[in-house]
């Protein structure tokens, strides 16, 4: 299986462990905290088509990640068919830093989805190792698309 990830606009892909440890360091670094990253676990790298002439390929599920300015704190997103859930801190953060969800849009994750970093990053591993929700977060309906 192969991760695609799109952080900071542009595709990245990895095939090992160590590789998905990069992915995932550089989605986290905080230099990319101006947009959402995205992966994908599947049997062929996703494309637009555009790119690479094999045509559009995404699978039917993604985990979106977005990061504060310092990549301490995340919020993500999940979508499969039918499910379209953000991950769910309860009680929220005290001081929950603001988290892109949307950046044409201009629109934020909630304070309650956002939790730290640690938390974060046990959910994209899980991700991309089985490309399910992760079950070690908790999850609440998304309020925004």
């Amino acid at each position: 299986m192969i991760v695609s990830a799109i952080i900071g606009n542009e595709f990245r892909y990895a095939h090992t462990a160590d590789e998905i440890d990069a992915l995932i360091d550089e989605a986290f670094s905080g230099h990319f905290s101006y947009a959402v990253s995205r992966f994908y676990l599947s049997d062929r790298p996703c494309s637009n088509g555009d790119e690479d002439g094999n045509g559009h390929h995404y699978p039917g599920h993604a985990l979106g990640l977005g990061t504060s300015d310092d990549g301490q704190f995340a919020a993500l997103h999940f979508y499969a068919t039918g499910v379209l859930v953000q991950s769910l801190n309860e009680p929220p953060l005290p001081d929950a830093p603001a988290v892109i969800y949307n950046t044409e849009s201009d629109l934020y994750f909630p304070a309650n989805a956002v939790i730290d970093q640690g938390t974060a990053r046990i959910a994209v591993v899980e991700y991309c190792r089985t490309g399910t929700q992760p079950s070690s977060v908790d999850w609440q309906p998304c309020e925004i698309i």
